[in-house]
């Protein structure tokens, strides 16, 4: 089963080529993503704490 973000392979595409600042938004997107994924296809894998100190080590771009 291949479970990936959607139009993943245009966006990470376009990450290379935007401006840097919409570049960290996209991917900082595209990693809660990824965690959502995770919560709903594996239950089981308690993830909570990898997201909180993500959140934690992770300036928030504006």
């Amino acid at each position: 089963m291949k479970i990936v973000p959607n139009h993943s392979f245009k966006r990470f595409s376009s990450i290379l080529l935007e401006d840097p600042q919409d570049a960290i938004k996209e991917l900082e997107v595209i990693v809660q993503e990824v965690y959502q994924f995770i919560q709903h296809e594996f239950p089981t894998i308690d993830v909570s704490k990898v997201i909180n100190q993500s959140l934690f080590l992770r300036p928030k771009n504006s």
